[in-house]
């Protein structure tokens, strides 16, 4: 959900590195779920964005790794 309204922000604005954090949760006992969209860099200290950020994977590295693994699997 963070990351879907961080993008939807980004598309409107035509801006990029926006990042999203619950403030909030409903599910934790809140009364309502609760974000806060801000430029990545405005979150390096915060205590909240520590706890929900994820790196992003690097997919390229995988895709080269099934590569492989098909070559070498089709290889007679």
């Amino acid at each position: 959900m963070r990351g879907i309204l961080a993008g939807g922000v980004e598309a409107i604005y035509a801006t990029k590195d926006l990042f999203c954090v619950e403030t909030e949760c409903a599910a934790k006992g809140d009364s309502t779920c609760k974000f806060e969209i801000k430029p990545l860099g405005e979150w390096k200290k915060d205590p909240l964005f520590k706890k929900q950020f994820i790196k992003k994977p690097n997919y390229y590295e995988k895709f080269t790794d099934v590569e492989n693994l098909r070559a070498l699997l089709t290889e007679k």
